[in-house]
């Protein structure tokens, strides 16, 4: 049997004030029930902690010896509360997360630049990778959580949705598209598009809108994100992606982008944790960071669509 917490208190307070009477007031407990505690303690040590006599404790050799080893017990206990205490009050810990390299530039800063105003005494490590990467960082425990899209279903994952999204035509402002305000899959068949191949799953994503056999022979071929932007907004062409790539970009390329119908095919993002992993306060306060962030980036105005050039 090892010794009760409980147990090593009273010891401690019944050595500190050579007191049953006055350590039980210390500890809101009786003289009966401090006394029970250190014989009880006695008893799982086997030794004698204290000779009792009418006017007070007496210490024995072996008390003198344990009381040291008590003292650093109580407090490593104390010092475990007041800092697992900080933890949730925001006073100290880390957070690390990994994302893809478009939302790490383009909507990361602004939310960490939130988090700091609220937690600046955590230390957060931020790491863009691509998707497949992406995985093996939380999996292999390198990051508390991800920020992707869904990928293969898997149980060693647990996914929840952080921003509800669909695949989306992104374009100038000055594009037909967007003075027309619609696009449907039909109508990329005579259009100039920009794939992304870099870990995106192009063929597979584009399969969901396009009907069976149809395929979109892409003009140019991207490996990241941001060069198909790029291209984009230097009117070489559409892309197609989720509207939450075009969010926050530091450069405003002013792109703009129109939801795919006839069908909409979901793009949403997630937060992507190990199962069964809680996430830590800062870490949770961290994820509603980006899903208030991103909800304000929805809701803000869309660029004004520049108006047809007027014939001459």
């Amino acid at each position: 049997m090892d010794p009760k917490f409980q147990q090593l208190r009273a010891f401690y307070y019944a050595y500190r004030l050579r007191s049953l009477t006055k350590a039980g007031e210390k500890l809101h407990l009786t003289q009966s029930a401090m006394s029970r505690l250190t014989q009880q303690l006695e008893e799982v040590l086997g030794l004698r902690l204290f000779d009792r006599t009418a006017g007070a404790l007496q210490s024995t050799e072996a008390a003198e010896e344990a009381i040291l080893i008590v003292e650093r017990i109580l407090s490593d206990v104390d010092y475990l509360k007041t800092s697992l205490k900080g933890l949730a009050e925001k006073r100290r810990g880390h957070v690390s997360f990994a994302i893809p390299p478009m939302l790490a530039a383009n909507v990361a800063p602004g939310v960490l630049a939130e988090f700091e105003t609220l937690w600046s005494n955590l230390d957060v490590a931020i790491m863009d990778a691509p998707p497949d990467r992406l995985l093996e960082l939380v999996l292999n425990e390198a990051v508390q959580f991800g920020i992707t899209t869904l990928g293969e279903p898997r149980s060693d994952l647990e996914y929840s949705v952080l921003h509800p999204d669909h695949l989306c035509l992104i374009c100038r402002p000055d594009s037909s598209f967007a003075r027309r305000g619609d696009a449907t899959w039909s109508d990329l068949r005579h259009e100039r598009i920009i794939s992304v191949s870099g870990g995106t799953g192009w063929p597979d994503l584009l399969r969901q809108g396009l009907p069976d056999g149809e395929e979109i022979r892409p003009r140019y071929r991207a490996s990241f994100s941001s060069t198909a932007l790029a291209m984009t907004a230097k009117g070489l062409g559409v892309t197609i992606m989720p509207s939450f790539m075009i969010y926050g970009h530091p450069n405003d390329t002013g792109l703009v982008a129109i939801r795919l119908r006839e069908p909409q095919v979901r793009r949403d993002l997630y937060v992507v944790t190990k199962s069964r992993r809680s996430l830590s306060p800062g870490a949770k306060a961290l994820t509603d960071l980006f899903r208030e962030h991103l909800e304000r980036l929805t809701s803000a105005p869309a660029p004004v669509p520049a108006p047809a050039a007027t014939p001459r």
